[in-house]
């Protein structure tokens, strides 16, 4: 542990109130002006108790003896008090030896302390020791400064003895009272539990000469006793002494207060039907019986002085009825069980009223045991991983702080051991296996430990020496970080007896081979076992076990006989169950078929897939003359010709010579190759009578090897990829149909056809008018045409006319009659000979 620097050289004494106070800056070392030091007329400061303190002799015997009584009473109420804060006391005592029940802590809590058990975490491990009074506030005296100091780290045990830290920050003095306040970095766990105050009210119940419980400097928990309104060693000459057994007994738990107790904590112990409430009632300040402030004087002062450090944090103050219920706090101790899989788990309240049962994370028991004010349960728990429980009790004043248990560390690793003598040597084969936990190194075997292990996951195996004639116990041991597991035991006995056996046989798969497996079941074993009808050759040996091949009949039952022999002969014959005949069984197949390519070949792939081995596919048409198996499988491939028209449905069985033939398989079908298609566009040439033309292979499902365009005949071998371009005559008066075909693979009729049509041009038309130029003998003639007009050839008129073209349109002038009625009529001319007639409109006479 770590403790502040302490600079000073006196006895434990108190500044009274008439001295002047001494102003100190916490946590700064230096020496400080130590005022004049009243004395007390009727005591003194010194290193050794009061002289009028009985001490017992080496020759007294030692009074162990148990109260009956807890002293005179002159009401009920003094009574019921009086027992409620002395019996826990007088029953922890009984029939202990003192010297080794004071010792209360160190690096852990003493079970065979008197005080073990009673929930004091609260109280640091310095010195001065300092007392939490909240979860973020610890209570000193002050005077010369002899508290703990700015930056100083402090340490807290749990009831399950784990050590928590925290550093003080901050420290303040109460003005008219002995007593410094410190504050924490952080709050403390809810596995540490401030201590309660009492409540003033209830100042008045507490009766005289009842045991108060101080821990000093030493960790020891001693015993004074109340006297007046001062903490009083039970002899002092104020009071009477050795009033009553109880007193007799609480008198060798004394000791008197010296140089370094001051701030040790003084502390009423109150036992009600809740359990037992520790109440912190003062702290030391003077040597002797230890006086000094009273804390239920001084908690409006303490609670000031809390929140001037800017926190909410309440003092709890004890004891009901006089002021309401706390909420209960609780610790938790947790254990794994002997089984490894589970984790016992124990929670104890304060002394407070709770309401149901605890309730734990990560998993609460499904069920309690409920004693008082203790909880015990059982909960599974990782065997591989540290688990921590929390715990919260609730009760009529709330649900109080969280509690955590130390971490229940992974299973220490358990093993499995088993040693077997080689043969009749003095050498053996060890095998350890890892059953729980998580070895971090190997095994450890007594009394012979192999000079190398070989790990493989869980196991480990060597050889070490045996002897023959001597029995030997074997031990082994797994470690972790834990530490080390539980021995794992194995018994070797000594070469006395004949090798008995134990055998086995499988036939393998369906064929002519089993498999024998001769084990020894005790004895000693030399060489090989003998095996009939049938030895086979091959043993290879696995421990107790060999293990060999023989042949075996497949038409016939087959049972093997054997023995084992060994340094003192050959032990029993050992029989195996019949292993039965194989019936007359068909094989099954698989059968896959695929084109190579766009080819006339095709790919068979037949595959056994149950029955006799040793036997070959036979397809059940085009059987090819290529099969051939793959090594180490069941598997034969081999090509035959399939044309490219398909479809082809290919079938074959497995032939093994034995039994009826085998099971007939068929492949998918294999598809023809898809004719090549293609596309045709035929294009116009303006109004000429040519057409341009575009050959495209369009969804190309085959391959193309040449092509025909209108009758032409077939050009070069065509891919397909490029499309074939070029012109060709369409007639201007006609439709004109153009068609094409393409071939595909190996010269085969396997043709695509694809065809374009192009209109004939739409014959020339026309529409003629004519109108008399005023009264004149002239008439103005419009010629309109439609459709296609050959260019090169003006209209034709039934009569004479003159005039030009505009377009499809002629303007011009013609003779009209005057007396007689006149008509015009006109041809229009278009391409290939075509033509169009149009007459005007009658012109009437003048």
């Amino acid at each position: 542990m770590k403790f502040g620097p302490f600079i000073f050289s006196f006895f434990i004494v108190s500044l009274l109130p008439s001295c002047t106070s001494v102003e100190l800056v916490p946590g700064r070392a230096s020496t400080f002006n130590v005022p004049d030091i009243p004395e007390d007329p009727n005591r003194k400061a010194t290193s050794e108790p009061p002289p009028v303190n009985r001490k017992l002799s080496s020759s007294e015997p030692l009074i162990t003896y148990c109260a009956t009584d807890t002293g005179p009473a002159s009401t009920l109420e003094e009574k019921h008090w009086r027992d409620a804060f002395s019996l826990e006391v007088i029953e922890r005592i009984c029939n202990k030896e003192p010297e080794v029940a004071k010792p209360w802590r160190g690096s852990r809590y003493l079970e065979s302390s008197w005080a073990h058990g009673i929930n004091l975490t609260g109280v640091d491990n310095g010195v001065p020791r300092g007392t939490a009074i909240t979860s973020r506030h610890v209570i000193y005296t002050k005077h010369y400064g002899f508290h703990g100091q700015v930056g100083q780290e402090i340490w807290f045990l749990t009831v399950d003895n784990r050590w928590v830290s925290r550093k003080i920050v901050a420290v303040k003095y109460l003005d008219n009272a002995d007593v410094a306040i410190a504050r924490l970095d952080s709050d403390l766990p809810g596995s540490i539990t401030p201590l309660k105050v009492l409540d003033p009210e209830a100042f008045k119940l507490i009766p005289d000469k009842i045991p108060v419980l101080r821990i000093q400097q030493n960790s020891k928990a001693l015993i004074v006793t109340r006297r007046r309104n001062s903490l009083w060693p039970p002899a002092d000459t104020w009071d009477w002494p050795y009033k009553n057994p109880a007193e007799l007994a609480y008198a060798q738990y004394y000791q008197g207060m010296i140089r370094f107790d001051s701030s040790s904590p003084s502390i009423l112990l109150l036992r009600n039907e809740y359990g037992v409430m520790p109440i912190l009632y003062g702290l030391v300040t003077w040597s002797g019986p230890g006086d000094g402030p009273q804390i239920h004087t001084l908690l409006s002062e303490i609670q000031s002085a809390i929140q001037s450090f800017g926190d909410s944090h309440q003092l709890e103050k004890a004891m009901p009825p006089v002021t309401p219920h706390a909420a209960p706090s609780c610790s938790i101790l947790a254990k794994r069980s002997k089984d490894g899989q589970s984790c016992e788990l124990k929670i104890q309240a304060s002394a407070d009223p709770v309401t149901g049962n605890p309730t734990v994370t990560p998993i609460s028991p499904s069920s309690w045991s409920v004693n008082k004010n203790v909880w015990t349960g059982n909960v599974a728990c990782s065997s591989d991983a540290s688990t921590v429980f929390e715990a919260t009790l609730t009760g009529p004043g709330g649900t109080g702080r969280t509690c955590e248990s130390g971490p229940v560390g992974p299973v220490l690793p358990q093993c499995d051991l088993t040693v077997n003598r080689r043969g009749s040597s003095e050498v053996c084969d060890v095998s350890v296996t890892r059953l729980l936990g998580n070895p971090t190194s190997n095994p450890v075997l007594t009394p012979n430990n192999p000079s190398d292990w070989i790990r493989s996951g869980d196991n480990w195996t060597g050889t070490t020496s045996c002897a023959l004639t001597t029995p030997t116990s074997f031990s082994a041991w797994l470690t972790d970080e834990q530490g080390q597991g539980p021995a794992c035991t194995s018994n070797l006995q000594i070469f006395s007896e004949v090798p008995t056996c134990e055998v086995t046989s499988r036939r393998v798969d369906y064929s002519d081979t089993c498999e024998v497996t001769v084990t020894r079941k005790s004895g000693v074993v030399s060489g090989t076992p003998t095996v009939t009808p049938r030895n086979p050759s091959n043993w290879t040996q696995t421990g107790d076990k060999f293990t060999g091949t023989t042949s075996c009949p497949i038409n016939d039952y087959t049972t093997f006989f054997a023995s084992l022999s060994g340094p003192l002969g050959t032990g029993p014959v050992c029989k195996s169950p019949s292993i039965l005949e194989v019936p007359k069984l068909v094989s099954f197949c698989e059968l896959q078929a695929v084109r190579q390519g766009l080819t006339n070949v095709c790919k068979l792939t037949a595959r056994q897939t149950r029955g006799l081995s040793g036997g070959s596919p036979v397809a059940s048409s085009r059987n090819p003359t290529n099969w051939t198996n793959i090594p180490g499988t069941l598997t034969w491939e081999g090509t035959v010709t399939c044309s490219y028209n398909g479809p082809h449905q290919f079938s074959a069985y497995i032939d093994i010579g034995k039994g009826t033939p085998g099971q007939v398989c068929k492949a998918p079908i294999v598809e023809k190759i898809p004719a090549p298609a293609c596309t045709l566009e035929v294009i116009r040439l303006q109004n000429m009578n040519k057409c341009n033309f575009t050959l495209s292979a369009g969804s190309v499902l085959g391959t193309i090897s040449s092509y025909n365009f209108n009758g032409e005949t077939t050009r070069t071998a065509w891919n397909g990829l490029d499309p074939i371009k070029g012109q060709w005559p369409c007639s201007q008066v006609a439709d004109t149909t153009f068609n094409a075909s393409v071939w595909g693979v190996g010269g085969v009729p396997q043709t695509g056809t694809c065809s374009a049509q192009v209109a004939k041009l739409t014959p020339p038309s026309c529409q003629l008018t004519a109108r008399r130029r005023a009264r004149s003998s002239t008439c103005d003639l419009a010629l309109v045409s439609s459709g296609v007009i050959d260019a090169n050839k003006s209209p034709r008129f039934s009569t004479s006319v003159s005039g030009r073209w505009s377009g499809y349109t002629w303007r011009g002038t013609g003779s009209c009659g005057i007396k007689s009625f006149t008509t015009f009529s006109a041809s229009v001319f278009g391409p290939g000979g075509s033509k169009g007639v149009c007459t005007s409109n009658r012109i009437p006479k003048l």
